[in-house]
């Protein structure tokens, strides 16, 4: 494994959760909207220190017009993915090691429900968004794993958060 862009589908999927935000193409303007970057990160000279180890990792940069945007979906996708890092910065994120380019999943048109072909951990991205929107607070790591994949790709699919939700809690009592 060269590489680890699993960020990109946690992002589109808590932006998905939370329609109150706007994806746009270009720069955000308004309150509430954001336009989204990938750049890379890593050790030094991309060596790896553990066997199995990624060269690199992805940052998903998401620029706000307004600081309290980015601050309100920092809180919402740590919600849903608490294990994940989070860095607010004003300007370039430190760290970076390459350039940034659009991400091409949190286009405006990618931000859609997950079909039955897309992979595990998008489906499991979009029901723990969901169940944290939905104000729900399970172990969410073990139930994706716990869950039968037929009932996370049909829960997960379902057009709201809180109909995935409804879907989902029998099966994580």
């Amino acid at each position: 494994m060269n590489h680890d862009r699993s960020g990109r589908i946690l992002v589109q999927q808590a932006l998905l959760a939370n329609p109150e935000f706007k994806v746009v193409a270009d720069k955000a303007q308004q309150p509430l909207e954001v336009d989204c970057y990938e750049t890379i990160y890593g050790t030094k000279n991309f060596a790896r220190r553990y066997r199995g180890d990624a060269l690199f990792r992805e940052a998903v940069v998401a620029r706000c017009a307004a600081a309290n945007t980015c601050n309100h979906l920092a809180r919402l996708f740590l919600g849903a993915f608490p294990e994940q890092h989070v860095e607010l910065v004003c300007g370039v994120p430190p760290s970076t090691t390459g350039g940034f380019s659009r991400v091409a999943e949190l286009a405006p048109a990618k931000l859609v429900v997950p079909d039955a072909n897309a992979a595990p951990a998008t489906h499991c991205a979009r029901a723990r968004a969901c169940l944290a929107h939905e104000g729900q607070s399970f172990a969410l790591e073990a139930a994706c794993v716990k869950l039968e994949r037929a009932v996370l790709q049909k829960c997960s699919g379902q057009a709201s958060c809180s109909a995935v939700a409804a879907c989902l809690r029998p099966g994580l009592k």
